[in-house]
């Protein structure tokens, strides 16, 4: 086995082989090898190229894998999961749980933006050894949904992360997506369920993308977005529709019922144009005005956009939009020049990239939605070529976008002045001493969107007015938002969020993110 503290340089790192003799002096020799080949200016690509393999090992074929294969794979990562020469590392001690039973998960993965990786053990607890600083951490387990969390990575810093069951998804003996045979049967349903599609389309490999889509699946719990009445407009399919055929933004009461946002969601079948998309070209108001010329990425901004109201302590839910054209932040004026803005088909263009041929069912592009790697951490190339050619994406745009007089790409331009910002406002937050009202009341320490709203946390990220440690606000309990802040620190609160809520480290408009992330500099200082 693999001890479970993961992520640290060969002198430190501990490689178990599951037998021994052979194994022991196999696993022993690839060790003194790697320790040997040890070079920080190589360990990125290497360290990419051993997560992914660890992903496919572990995701994919884990009970087929001999033990030996396995203790070799794992091997590499120990090996190259972290390097001393990138700075001052510390160990984050965790847990990893089941969200909806809260049962400990064995054998989960967690992994940080900085490469370290962990496996948890019998007990779901972890040890992860990454550098210093703001980092975020991913967790993923066989049947779950991955999760993601920033941390304040300290010495001595305890971390709990709850991941979601996966909806199954029925499957035949080959392991290709299952469907019924279409029926049309008078129910008003049968064109939005991905049953009626499949009879034709299946062959052509999108049914099998879009399972690999987040779209594909809806969480079984009663107070998920696709059931609840406020949300369902755009994370359920019904609700989709009837509101863009003229129907209420708000259901009138919460979907029992709920379908995911399937083939018939996005597209009206048999229209008399191509794709029969229900939005296309000209976007719903983003930021208070209209954007046209959006191609078929029209579709997607219509839910992925702010849509904050006028409240102050409003959360810029899912603000892609605003950020690829350049609105909506509080702290910079907008700006239409965002040089994604103007390609074709604008998020379709890179979210949807056409698979590999031979390959129908790609892990990015077309209809999985998605433009990173299986890893998560870097974008595919796929995602990029069409208008750069075949070039690394993050080197794309090079350029010192951050003002540290260091030249990078714009991911790793981002995580340098994230890991500025945080810390200054973590520390701004604090000594403003926001308590809430519950016996062993926590402190204020940053900011989080939880149901439309702006709500402070704690340290360890809970809820402020959370009294009974559940995740949400309930009955009895007095939430406490941005609206105790001081009106300069909830602008910057706003802006915060609306970069990390972006989700895409800069890529979908460099240069509104950054004179965004300048601003809040400039109003932590």
């Amino acid at each position: 086995m693999v001890r479970s503290r993961i992520g640290s340089p060969p002198s430190e790192a501990t490689i178990a082989p599951h037998g021994g003799g052979d194994d022991e002096a196999s696993t022993g020799a690839l060790r003194e090898r790697l320790v040997r080949a040890w070079s920080c200016g190589a360990l990125d690509r290497l360290r990419d190229a051993a997560v992914r393999l660890a992903d496919a090992l572990t995701d994919t074929v884990r009970p087929w894998v001999p033990d030996r294969a396995r203790s070799v794979a794992l091997g590499c990562l120990l090996a190259l999961g972290g390097c001393s020469g990138e700075g001052p590392r510390v160990d984050i001690d965790g847990v990893v749980l089941d969200g909806r039973t809260g049962a400990p998960i064995s054998g989960a993965r967690v992994s940080s933006d900085d490469g370290s990786i962990a496996e948890t053990d019998v007990d779901g607890r972890f040890e992860l050894s990454v550098e210093g600083g703001e980092r975020e951490l991913t967790a993923r387990a066989d049947g779950h949904e991955a999760a993601r969390r920033r941390v304040r990575a300290v010495s001595g810093a305890r971390v709990e992360m709850r991941i979601s069951p996966r909806v199954p998804r029925p499957v035949d003996a080959a392991g290709t997506p299952a469907h019924e045979v279409p029926t049309f049967d008078g129910n008003d349903d049968a064109a939005l369920r991905v049953a009626s599609c499949a009879g034709c389309h299946a062959s052509r490999g999108l049914v099998a993308q879009w399972t690999r889509s987040g779209m594909s699946g809806v969480d079984p719990t009663s107070d998920a977005p696709a059931r609840r009445a406020e949300c369902a407009r755009c994370h359920e399919g019904r609700s989709f529709v009837a509101w863009r055929t003229g129907g209420a933004a708000r259901r009138d009461a919460p979907v029992d019922d709920a379908l995911p946002i399937t083939c018939g969601t996005c597209h009206e079948a048999h229209a008399d144009d191509a794709f029969g998309l229900r939005v296309d070209d000209r976007s719903a108001p983003i930021a208070g005005a209209r954007v046209p010329h959006l191609g078929s990425g029209a579709l997607c901004t219509t839910c992925h956009r702010a849509d904050a109201s006028d409240a102050a302590d409003a959360s810029p839910h899912a603000p892609q939009s605003e950020v690829l054209v350049g609105r909506g932040a509080r702290l910079v004026a907008a700006s239409d020049d965002g040089s994604h803005r103007h390609i074709a088909d604008t998020c379709a263009r890179c979210h949807m990239a056409p698979p590999v041929e031979g390959q129908p069912a790609p892990t990015s592009g077309a209809h999985t939605f998605t433009v990173r790697r299986a890893d998560g951490r870097s974008i595919a190339s796929r995602a990029c070529a069409p208008c750069h050619g075949d070039v690394d994406p993050d080197a794309i745009g090079a350029r010192d976008w951050d003002g540290d007089a260091i030249v990078g790409g714009w991911s790793s331009e981002h995580a340098r002045a994230m890991d500025r910002i945080n810390p200054r406002w973590h520390a701004r937050v604090e000594g403003l001493a926001v308590r809430d009202r519950c016996a062993g009341s926590l402190t204020a320490t940053d900011v989080v969107e939880h149901d439309a709203r702006l709500h402070l946390v704690d340290a360890e990220g809970r809820l402020l007015g959370d009294c009974d440690g559940d995740g949400r606000i309930g009955s009895g309990e007095r939430a406490v938002t941005t609206r105790a802040l001081p009106d300069d620190l909830a602008d910057v609160a706003y802006d915060l969020t609306l970069v990390r809520a972006d989700g895409s480290r800069g890529a979908h408009n460099p240069a509104f993110t950054f004179a965004v992330l300048d601003a809040i500099e400039a109003a932590l200082r």
